[in-house]
């Protein structure tokens, strides 16, 4: 029987410390990091790389993301049982299209909420040198019931990014 108990607590002890290693030590998180950035990769189809996760408040969590090596992704809110609740910011220096790349300042802040099959999505802020507003639900892989607004927009970067050419 006191063999039984050595190895019980062989176990737990060595459990505590891979949970150590991975949530307090620098490369135990890196190495979650990329794991979320695989996963994150094959859900959305883009690059993403985690740069940093906050879970010590959980089900309130902040992650940095990096997508497509171009735009900054900062997540701050409640995810918990297939809800989400977060505030967003997406910054840039370029917006790119499979047409072309535009240097541009892309600076939108916005909010997700709703289970996770089907999300509200809203957003605001500057984009193509003017503002962006936008409200969407997304359902499974679609968006649906899309409003956008496009106020002060510099027409030549939107027609160039769409790979069409400039009306005026």
């Amino acid at each position: 029987m006191s063999t039984l108990i050595k190895y019980i607590i062989f176990i737990i002890v060595l459990l505590s410390l891979i949970l150590f290693y991975f949530l307090y030590t620098p490369l135990g998180n890196q190495q979650i990091y990329s794991s979320i950035s695989y996963i994150l990769t094959k859900k959305a189809g883009l690059d993403v790389n985690v740069e940093s996760i906050n879970i010590q408040q959980y089900p309130y969590l902040e992650a940095d993301m990096l997508v497509e090596d171009k735009y900054n992704l900062k997540l701050k809110g409640f995810i918990e049982n297939n809800k989400i609740d977060m505030d967003y910011t997406l910054t840039s220096n370029c917006l790119q299209s499979t047409v072309c790349t535009i240097d541009d300042e892309i600076d939108i802040m916005g909010h997700v909420n709703g289970p996770l099959d089907k999300v509200t999505i809203t957003g605001e802020g500057k984009a193509l040198d003017g503002d962006i507003n936008y409200v969407l639900l997304k359902e499974e892989d679609t968006f649906k019931d899309m409003s956008l607004v496009l106020n002060d927009m510099n027409s030549s970067k939107l027609f160039t990014l769409l790979g069409q050419t400039a009306l005026l």
